[in-house]
């Protein structure tokens, strides 16, 4: 016999949020950056802070850290206007990434950093 559970909120024990995911495969962060100007984040999930090192540099902190270092990042990047509409982005680059945060650089197509409007990564892996 086949079963259905249909639900509209699944809550933790106390019934006051949201069930944790922390062994199963799913995004453990994620953001979405401007890194003109004053780079600041739009919007993102279990990240605690932006650290702008200069021109197309950056790090991510992450609210809950990771199990270890091997985790997974992916990242994309774009720019609005200029000669061109699109842009290279590398995450992690040559920084190591640690447990509780990520290093990343945006490259322009001619391999020299610069500052995109668009920025979104997301961590694969296990919380710690």
């Amino acid at each position: 016999m086949t079963s259905v559970l249909n639900v509209d909120t699944i809550a933790d024990k106390a019934g006051t949020g949201p069930v944790e995911l922390t062994k199963q495969s799913a995004t453990k962060s994620w953001w979405q950056v401007d890194g003109t100007s004053t780079a600041h984040i739009n919007d993102s999930f279990n990240t605690s802070g932006l650290t702008d090192h200069g021109t197309g540099d950056y790090t991510i902190t992450y609210t809950n850290s990771m199990d270890n270092t091997t985790y997974s990042a992916v990242g994309a990047c774009g720019r609005d206007g200029g000669s061109y509409a699109g842009g290279d982005c590398e995450i992690p680059g040559p920084a190591t990434p640690t447990v509780s945060a990520i290093r990343f650089y945006t490259y322009n197509y001619d391999a020299t950093l610069v500052d995109v409007v668009h920025i979104s990564g997301q961590i694969c892996g296990d919380l710690a």
